[in-house]
């Protein structure tokens, strides 16, 4: 769903960068001789891909949880993903025209946030108990 929304904002081929922490378990063995790279604070393994496979190249741990790379941005440059591994949330930086386009998508919980906003637990107004 979010890549169906990403592709139709960007004018890249559909080829993606992807980088993912190497600290997980479970990636595929090609990942092994990817470059590395320092992104987040982590040395993550860098590579591109079709963005249609990013989900092929995320880790799954246990039933219905899976991670993402922590960062992917096509070769445009018109958005960029960030899943951080501490964190509950994915951001998703774009054009307005993107944020809109992701706030109308059923199925995609969206929030517009400041870049100075906090993603630790004890700042979420929402959900707090």
């Amino acid at each position: 769903m979010l890549c169906d929304v990403l592709a139709r904002h960007t004018a890249a081929s559909g080829r993606v960068w992807l980088a993912q922490w190497v600290g997980y378990g479970g990636t595929s063995g090609d990942w092994d001789s990817a470059p590395t790279v320092r992104a987040a604070a982590r040395e993550c393994w860098l590579f591109e891909a079709p963005l249609s496979r990013v989900l092929e190249h995320s880790t799954a741990f246990t039933v219905g949880w899976i991670q993402s790379p922590q960062l992917w941005w096509p070769d445009d440059h018109a958005w960029a993903v960030a899943s951080e591994i501490d964190y509950d949330s994915t951001l998703v930086a774009g054009s307005v025209e993107l944020a809109e386009a992701l706030e109308a998508t059923p199925g995609i919980e969206c929030l517009r946030i400041e870049p100075t906003a906090s993603l630790y637990i004890d700042a979420d107004e929402i959900n707090s108990a």
